[in-house]
């Protein structure tokens, strides 16, 4: 201290008075300004806390999300064999009732062809192939395609279902393939 300057001298004691320690200007000035430190803390962990549970919420979310769409995948990969399998199976029906037709549905080659077809369609049905239900059905534009109408008398319990099946339609799991080609029974106007 020294005698020419006293107001340097206070000065430079209150700098010299020592600061409590480990807390910074920032927080002296909140403390100054009466905000409780341990309260915006807290407050502040609870935020990052909120983020992080949404995080893991979101992540969850993604793996359920991706492990729907992989099982998805699974399930109906083999829908392109399929789809060109279902055309071997058209023509082995082909074979069938033409050999009926023609009064070789008793042949050793008949029987041989109607017994290639029954083994592929129940290999088939193993991996999920379903034959869409057709004839007496009531008509389901989701799993029949109407080619031919057949009128009946207003009234008929027959009208709006399916009189004959023209070809096959197939379904993978709940997946429609084909739908089936069939006649319905309209009401005569």
């Amino acid at each position: 201290m020294s005698d020419q300057d006293p107001q340097r001298d206070s000065l430079e004691m209150e700098q010299s008075v020592p600061t409590q320690e480990g807390v910074s200007p920032a927080e002296e000035e909140s403390e100054q300004e009466g905000e409780d430190p341990l309260a915006h803390l807290q407050a502040e962990l609870e935020t990052e806390r909120d983020a992080h549970l949404r995080s893991l919420a979101e992540l969850r979310n993604y793996r359920e999300r991706i492990a729907r769409e992989q099982a998805e995948q699974r399930k109906y990969a083999i829908q392109g064999v399929l789809e060109a399998l279902i055309l071997t199976l058209d023509h082995l029906e082909m074979a069938l009732r033409a050999a009926q037709e023609h009064g070789e549905g008793e042949t050793a080659l008949a029987e041989g062809v109607w017994m290639t077809y029954r083994q592929m369609l129940d290999t088939l049905s193993g991996f999920g192939l379903q034959v869409i239900p057709a004839e007496g059905e009531i008509f389901d534009p989701s799993r029949h395609e109407a080619l031919e109408s057949e009128e009946v008398v207003a009234g008929d319990p027959v009208q709006g279902t399916v009189t004959a099946e023209l070809r096959k339609g197939y379904m993978l799991h709940d997946r429609v393939l084909r739908p089936a080609q069939v006649r319905v029974a309209v009401a005569r106007e």
